[in-house]
């Protein structure tokens, strides 16, 4: 008898579970407030949907179709979010400040409060004047040694190899960038040559790689905390490696306040933290890891794969190269490179067709609002998140021309290119941008500067540039990479 009551009480709360879905369901889909923006069905009745979408890939330009099946620049792609395409509300959304960042969503990145993912405006406002200076022009130009000696190593293992030699260009980057950041952020990297796999850039790339399944579901965020780490793997890769991943971060901080001797050569950000709580010390140098490594690379690799498939923009850009000479050291100059229109142009327009963080950066809608939010001459409700990604305002045909897929860098050399600056949002806008722009900047000039300078690269005939992956951070597969000869020329 005792064993009936269990099942009926069992089959009890599994009908109820079905019923209350049912009925959420139909409330989401058909009473919500948000029910009169279009979608698809399944993206208005549960988050799943969102999961199998980010997870294909692809989700930034799914989006982009979605808004042109149902035409509507308000596209419901969860129960209470929309993702807009009206290149004019992005100023609006991002650069006010009460658009606060959507808790959930930067809550399932599992580091809280660091600059990137602080929810407070107060509090990062704090963090960001705090960490600022160091990522100024100025504060770069006093880094740039540390971008040319890294990068110069690059290019002494490349001549190491001897002859014509090829080179998977997106991994030898992530380990340029990598150490430029360690550098940058904790006094010192590790040598994370190119010609081997290093451990410890497969860990950072499955950070990046799983961020998305994270913050999707944050309660995996919550057993990596209850769950002994030698198991959590078989639950999800993700979760182990931000294990192993803060694991590093938390021994490199420690390793640096105990070995603190002598000048330094450059500026050390943790220097500018030091009064923060240690924890939260540990969680900006994982946020300064996970943004500055991968993200770049693959901005830098797209381009030199673009440019080196159209022999015209290659020839445009090693002729506008000639002008520029070494100096003592035969290091190309930073503030020289930037004064190379084309060289600028071809990074701007890698930029726009291969944004590190494509996808959604979603915000709540103020209920605090002079006026009511519209969109598509709809009110959306306060509280509703949405999002412009960098990727609807890239390939905008209205703003960009009817060539919008086509990498065209003489599109930033007319007259009016100025004008397009304001719709490049390869770093997002307002007080919440990207913080490390201007350092990502300096190493796409100083790397691309040296290679077009002082190399003839090329693709081999048989080879086909990858998709990237879009999974919140842009990325190519590993394998295959990119792959690209190099000559001295």
């Amino acid at each position: 008898m005792d064993n009936h009551r269990w099942l009926l009480v069992l089959a009890s709360i599994v009908a109820l579970i079905f019923i209350f879905r049912i009925i959420r369901a139909a409330y989401r889909t058909h009473f919500h407030p948000l029910a009169k923006f279009p979608g698809p069905p399944q993206a208005a009745s549960s988050t799943s949907w969102m999961y199998k979408t980010l997870k294909s890939g692809s989700a930034s330009e799914y989006f982009q179709k979605l808004h042109t099946k149902y035409n509507t620049q308000a596209l419901r792609i969860a129960p209470n979010e929309l993702h807009i395409s009206d290149p004019l509300q992005y100023k609006f959304i991002y650069g006010t400040r009460s658009f606060v960042k959507q808790p959930a969503f930067y809550k399932g990145f599992g580091v809280p409060h660091n600059v990137f993912t602080e929810i407070d405006p107060e509090v990062h406002k704090q963090r960001r004047r705090m960490m600022s200076p160091l990522f100024t022009r100025t504060g770069i130009f006093r880094l740039e040694p540390v971008v040319q000696n890294k990068v110069r190593y690059l290019l002494r293992e490349i001549d190491a190899l001897g002859g014509k030699k090829t080179v998977d260009v997106y991994h030898a980057f992530r380990c340029v960038t990598a150490e430029i950041i360690l550098e940058f952020s904790l006094g010192k990297s590790p040598d994370l040559s190119f010609k081997s796999d290093p451990p410890l850039i497969d860990v950072f790339a499955g950070v990046t790689r799983n961020i998305w399944a994270l913050h999707q579901w944050p309660i995996l965020n919550y057993i990596r905390t209850i769950i002994p780490a030698s198991l959590i793997g078989y639950i999800h890769p993700g979760a182990a490696y931000s294990i192993g991943f803060m694991a590093y971060a938390e021994d490199r901080l420690r390793e640096y306040y105990e070995s603190q001797q002598g000048e330094k050569t450059h500026p050390v950000l943790c220097d500018n933290m030091s009064s923060l709580p240690y924890k939260w010390q540990v969680e900006e140098v994982m946020n300064l890891i996970a943004a500055g490594h991968g993200t770049t690379a693959t901005t830098v690799a797209f381009s030199l794969a673009q440019i080196l498939q159209n022999r015209k923009i290659r020839d445009k850009l090693v002729h506008a190269l000639q002008g520029i000479k070494p100096d003592s050291k035969g290091e190309l100059i930073l503030s020289e490179l930037e004064k190379i229109d084309y060289l600028m142009a071809c990074i701007k327009e890698s930029l726009r067709c291969a944004p590190a963080v494509p996808g959604r950066l979603p915000r709540i809608v103020p209920r605090d609002l002079a006026h009511p939010f519209l969109v598509d001459g709809k009110v959306v409700p306060p509280g509703t998140s949405v999002s412009i990604s960098a990727y609807i305002m890239h390939y905008n045909e209205d703003l960009w021309g009817p060539d919008v897929r086509t990498f065209n860098p003489d599109r930033w050399m007319g007259p009016d290119s100025k004008q397009l600056d304001q719709y490049l949002c390869a770093f997002s806008y307002g007080s919440r941008m990207c913080i490390g722009y201007n350092l990502a900047y300096a190493e796409m000039l100083i790397i691309m500067g040296y290679l077009f300078k002082f190399y003839k690269m090329s693709l081999s005939t048989d080879y086909h540039l990858p998709n990237p992956v879009d999974r919140f951070v842009l990325e190519y597969p590993d394998p295959p990479g990119v792959h690209i000869m190099f000559e001295r020329s």
